[in-house]
């Protein structure tokens, strides 16, 4: 439960930025509640890869510490993600 309870507090640092940038995917992709999801998922990934290249690896020194490895954290992230942002884009897709 200490685990979880970590990603989520890695989480809340982005949410906000997340539901900006599903808000902002959603008429570019006519929408596409699939493709939405897709591109999140595709920049998660990005994210992931760039931060395990770089020297920015080093600030999740406290995750690793708590036993959860990067990967883990960014797919949990979009997981959560997922399940926070989707029934929005749904209520937004009937709306539109």
């Amino acid at each position: 439960m200490h685990k979880l309870s970590s990603i989520f507090v890695f989480y809340k640092r982005f949410m906000l930025y997340s539901f900006v940038l599903s808000m902002a995917l959603l008429p570019l992709c006519k929408n596409e509640i699939f493709l939405v999801q897709a591109i999140k998922l595709f920049l998660v990934g990005f994210l992931w890869y760039f931060i395990n290249e770089t020297k920015a690896k080093q600030t999740f020194v406290l995750y690793k510490n708590l036993g959860i490895s990067p990967f883990l954290l960014f797919l949990v992230f979009y997981i959560i993600d997922l399940f926070l942002t989707l029934p929005i884009l749904l209520i937004l897709k009937e709306f539109t």
